[in-house]
């Protein structure tokens, strides 16, 4: 549900006194709270009966109203300083306890220039950057928002964006449930995991993506972007090039290149392409492991459509990589929901090899397939029960 405009409500006069007696300047801080409260606690159809879960945002917020709707930035501009506040706002609703956040990815409108965002900030902003936040709109008026009516160029990273989202579904998946149980932010502000780093209070317009992705959108009309990169080390998500941590780059981004790295020891469960959240397949995971570090990974799952994960009908499935064994171990899933496939198809893909090697699924040799440009190995360990182990370790030769 997208309520608009309540925020007009701001140009009241303090004195006006409203229907419980109160003045605006007593309640207009308040005003959000109940415009949500009543829309979700008081006005959400009961005869849906947890058959649907709601969904609120509204044009404005009052902080406590998290528990019931969350909210978007309203009408920014379509201009490269607009881009960074959001990126910054991005970060401070994810502090204050608004995980959920939204914005108009490539501005609304430009109510002095008369236009909406050109093709350069379109692609780095409403394509780039808003695929890699909490909830991606790309609205406005002016020119199309449609990649279809704009150029190859735009439809090619808007294609790159819209299907990298998708599989990585999964993991957006589990975070939110986490920012939903939680209130951890899924867009993580650099001082959340980086705290006694001086470096991370500095760096504003770069974020963490849950533990594993760091993002750095391009804020400029230049075609590089300052990136820090924290302690470890950190693959390339584009090339698997690897880059040790504590350095700033003066990173590569063209147009439409999203600035983008994975910590090493990370698991990312992915799933295959598909038009629609509602069609991707929940019987087959893609998890890619960034060795260099032991690693672990919560999956999430439940069936995407009713409040029944409120009453326990929600399933999580325990991934580890073991970086001197070189080992992955599934671990049998934990609880069930409504229509949970019994078995799944895993196929693991392991990032930062300088060779081929051989693996075993559950003691059997498993055939590999070797990408010599990016140097990573993938394999296809069939299908399983979901309450089987899996174990996949590389053959010592």
């Amino acid at each position: 549900m997208w309520i608009d405009e309540f925020d007009e409500m701001g140009a009241a006069p303090d004195s006006m006194i409203l229907g419980n007696g109160k003045t605006w300047k007593e309640m207009k801080n308040y005003w959000f709270f109940l415009i949500a409260k009543s829309l979700v606690a008081d006005g959400w159809d009961k005869s849906f009966k947890e058959s649907k879960r709601p969904f609120v945002w509204v044009r404005g917020m009052t902080a406590g109203a998290q528990r019931y709707a969350t909210l978007w930035s309203g009408d920014i501009r379509p201009t490269t300083d607009d881009m960074k506040t959001q990126v910054r706002s991005m970060q401070s609703a994810g502090l204050s306890g608004f995980p959920f956040w939204g914005h108009d990815a490539g501005g609304f409108y430009n109510w002095e220039t008369k236009n909406g965002s050109d093709d350069h900030l379109y692609r780095n902003w409403s394509m780039a950057f808003g695929s890699f936040s909490p909830t991606w709109k790309p609205h406005g008026v002016g020119e199309s928002r449609w990649p279809v009516d704009r150029s190859a160029e735009v439809q090619k990273d808007a294609k790159t964006y819209s299907r990298l989202r998708y599989e990585l579904m999964p993991y957006f998946y589990t975070y939110a449930h986490l920012a939903s149980e939680t209130g951890i932010p899924i867009a993580r502000a650099m001082i959340l995991g980086f705290s006694q780093e001086p470096e991370a209070w500095k760096r504003d317009l770069q974020y963490m993506w849950g533990n594993e992705f760091l993002v750095a959108p391009n804020c400029s009309d230049s075609d590089r972007v300052s990136v820090w990169l924290p302690g470890g080390s950190w693959f390339d998500f584009w090339s698997d090039s690897l880059f040790s941590g504590n350095q700033v780059l003066s990173y590569p981004s063209p147009t439409g290149k999203l600035p983008l790295f994975v910590k090493a020891g990370s698991i990312l469960p992915m799933t295959n392409f598909a038009l629609s959240t509602g069609s991707l397949p929940a019987d087959s995971l893609t998890i890619h492991i960034y060795t260099g570090k032991n690693g672990s990974f919560t999956l999430y799952e439940d069936d995407g459509l009713t409040e029944g994960y409120r009453h326990k009908e929600k399933r999580t499935t325990e991934i580890t990589f073991n970086q001197d064994q070189m080992s992955v171990t599934v671990l049998p899933a934990n609880g069930t929901y409504k229509n949970a496939p019994a078995q799944k198809a895993w196929t693991f893909v392991f990032h930062g090899f300088k060779k081929p090697v051989s693996f075993s699924v559950n003691g059997k040799k498993t055939k590999t397939n070797w990408d010599p440009v990016r140097k990573f190995l993938s394999l296809s360990a069939g299908s399983f029960s979901v309450l089987e182990d899996i174990e996949v370790v590389m053959v010592r030769e």
